[in-house]
């Protein structure tokens, strides 16, 4: 893959040497670049005639991407559109999705998953298998009510059982979340958590309106595919988004800089360092999200890549010296920038 990684003492793309000329260029390893080619790179390479003689930017690339991708007429041509700009040029679709955060996470996911689920489904969100209930302690699961006709009991009993106070969605089961689960979740804890984590929206196990409808709007909501503010009492409340995109780029940053041989306390860290964005009860906004947004503050991605690096120095399980451990978050940061084409 091209692009660069930051280094604080040199932070300009290692131009890329081609030997080959014309139509070796374009047929070789190095990606086309069609209209990112310069003119200047054009000449020296002998590709005049041979790509775009209009130059874009790599900013214009992204947005005119952004707009392809708009035009297609459904979600599977969407994906194809994305498959074949990543085969054409990986710096570019990685670009697309830094430059469209937000929104980019339910693109790229969704037509992957919506297949999945549609064709190898074998997750059953009615029941919870017996070798599940007993992860509690098998006296208080032998008296709960379950139907010898099904293996296992229903999520209703092991809510009402457990007197759980926080639900994870990761089912694929639209509707999962029933307004009974949720009530009876909501009545052991104040405020309950719920986060219907599925994606796309149409497989989330239940949708903020609902939620916050039947918690009387006591619940912490975040959900996995984006979704439209809910008008609470007048109030727009804007659902936070928890998302993959959210911690994995973060988490991969702090053990790529120390070099962490496994894990062990990165997860603690990063889940401490995320709740320090939080905006605090006390002076959030009425009706913001629960969640930062996966477009976050400046400085939070390195803040919590730092946390993550320290929690694998001190789990003693870097490779590398992190006396410096800004300079190596820096240096593991990559970003989507191709380097120039210099030939040889």
């Amino acid at each position: 893959m091209d692009g660069i990684m930051t280094r604080p003492e040199n932070t300009e793309p290692v131009p890329q040497r081609i030997i080959g000329r014309g139509h070796a260029v374009l047929a070789g390893p190095c990606p086309d670049r069609g209209p990112a080619f310069t003119r200047q790179e054009g000449r020296a390479l002998d590709l005049l005639g041979l790509v775009p003689q209009s130059v874009l930017t790599p900013d214009e690339q992204s947005e005119r991407g952004y707009a392809e991708h708009g035009a297609q007429h459904h979600a599977q041509a969407g994906s194809d559109y994305l498959t074949a700009l990543h085969d054409h040029d990986d710096v570019l679709i990685f670009r697309f999705v830094r430059d469209h955060l937000e929104e980019s996470p339910p693109i790229v996911c969704t037509p992957v998953v919506c297949t999945f689920w549609e064709n190898f489904s074998a997750v059953d969100a009615c029941r919870v298998p017996d070798r599940f209930r007993y992860a509690r302690a098998s006296p208080e699961a032998s008296c709960w009510e379950r139907d010898d006709s099904l293996p296992g009991s229903s999520p209703a009993e092991v809510v009402r059982s457990v007197h759980s106070t926080a639900l994870i969605g990761v089912s694929g089961q639209g509707g999962a979340f029933t307004g009974p689960i949720v009530r009876e979740t909501a009545s052991h804890v104040e405020p309950p958590v719920i986060l219907p984590g599925s994606c796309p929206a149409d497989l989330a196990e239940a949708v903020p309106v609902d939620l916050l409808s039947w918690t009387g709007g006591r619940a912490l909501v975040a959900t996995g595919s984006p979704l439209e503010p809910v008008d609470i009492g007048g109030t727009a409340c804007r659902p936070g988004r928890a998302p993959n995109a959210s911690i994995c780029p973060r988490l991969g940053r702090g053990a790529i800089a120390a070099l962490a041989a496994r894990g062990g306390l990165m997860l603690r860290a990063i889940t401490d360092a995320v709740a320090r964005w939080l905006p605090h009860a006390a002076t959030a906004e009425a009706g913001a999200p629960l969640l930062p947004p996966v477009r976050e503050p400046t400085g939070a991605s390195e803040a919590v890549a730092r946390a993550v690096a320290r929690a694998v120095v001190k789990d003693g399980v870097a490779r590398v010296d992190l006396s410096d451990l800004e300079a190596a978050v820096l240096r593991a940061t990559w970003h989507p920038v191709s380097p120039l084409a210099q030939a040889v």
